[in-house]
């Protein structure tokens, strides 16, 4: 099990918190959450189960929390959650 990143973020004057975490045996699961507020805006998760249990599974579990991570970093950016922080477009 990995510990994780924490990130705060300033965006359009609003201030977000992402989390991603490893969840471990037996659930082998990563799970990423957008906060607003303390309130859960997105939340996404990955069931890497199915991964061998092989040297590099370490490896590639990290790689995945990355991606995730940076995935929703990609679609805030995109302006893919302004409607739930209440942002509108113009």
């Amino acid at each position: 099990m990995f510990s994780g990143f924490n990130q705060n973020i300033s965006y359009k004057g609003k201030r977000l918190h992402i989390q991603t975490e490893d969840s471990g045996a037996p659930s082998a699961c990563v799970t990423s959450l957008l906060f607003l507020d303390g309130a859960i805006i997105e939340s996404r998760k990955l069931d890497y189960s199915k991964l061998p249990d092989d040297a590099e599974r370490e490896g590639k579990i990290r790689i995945i929390m990355n991606k995730q991570h940076r995935g929703i970093l990609k679609d805030l950016a995109a302006g893919a959650f302004d409607e739930k922080i209440g942002i509108t477009r113009t």
